[in-house]
This record gives C-alpha cells, structure tokens and sequence, in this order.
C-alpha cells in the first residue's frame, strides 16, 4: 500500500497522469479551448501561501511545462475549486469526490508520523480512491 518513492510515484506518477486526463477530456468537451483556458485563468488566480507552501502558478498550468514535483503538489492542493464547475454537472460531482480523496490520501500519506487512528483513516481513503479511479 505505500508507495517506496512518494515523489515519483505519486505526485510525477499518478497525479500528473490523472491532471493529464482531466485536461484531455475538458478539450473533448464542446468550447474545450475555452474550458481549459477558464482553467489556467483559475491557477492564476490562487493566492501564495505560507512561506514556500503554495507558490504562484504559471500561466499555462495545463501546459505542465518545466514543473516540479512540488508544483504538481501545488496543482494537487489548489485542484478542487479550480476544477469546480468546469465538467458537466453530473460528471464535475464524480470529478470533484476523485479529486478530494486523492488530496485526502496525498495529506495522509505525506504525514511523518502516524497513530493508530491515522492508520486506519488513511487505509480507508485509500481503498476508496481505489474504487474512484
């Protein structure tokens, strides 16, 4: 269950492959250029936060051009309200739970030290980003 390399393969694996899709089917909708420039207008517009936590976006996030693996963290982190409103509305409900349990799991999994209950929670997040994706 937990990955040997977080960084590579989650955040430059899993998570850049599902960011990916998700900009792959919003050009497959009609105005898809539209859609996906709503999107980069989005990640502009998300304020910095702390020192070094959240950075400032680049203009064309969707591009995912010369990004790290602690900008598709940021992407990660910013993803749910970005994404908010942008699919259809009985698909951007399923979009939205896909996004929150992965940002659930990716917070658990960066923890450093975990208890018991912590254990648990993140075993069951994880068994139900399985069944999302």
């Amino acid at each position: 269950m937990l990955v040997v390399d977080l960084m590579h393969e989650c955040e430059l694996g899993t998570w850049k492959a599902l960011f990916t899709h998700l900009i792959r089917l919003l050009y497959a909708l009609p105005g898809g250029s539209r859609l996906v420039a709503t999107l980069d207008n989005r990640f502009r517009q998300v304020l910095t936060f702390g020192n070094g936590v959240i950075r400032r976006f680049a203009n064309n996030t969707s591009e995912m051009k010369r990004l790290a693996a602690r900008d598709f963290e940021d992407i990660l982190q910013c993803s749910i309200p970005v994404f908010e409103g942008l699919f259809p509305t009985d698909h951007d409900a399923i979009i939205q739970s896909l996004l929150y349990q992965f940002a659930q799991w990716h917070a658990l999994a960066k923890l450093r030290i975990h208890s018991e209950s912590t254990l648990t929670l993140f075993e069951d997040t994880f068994k139900k980003l399985c069944q999302k994706l």
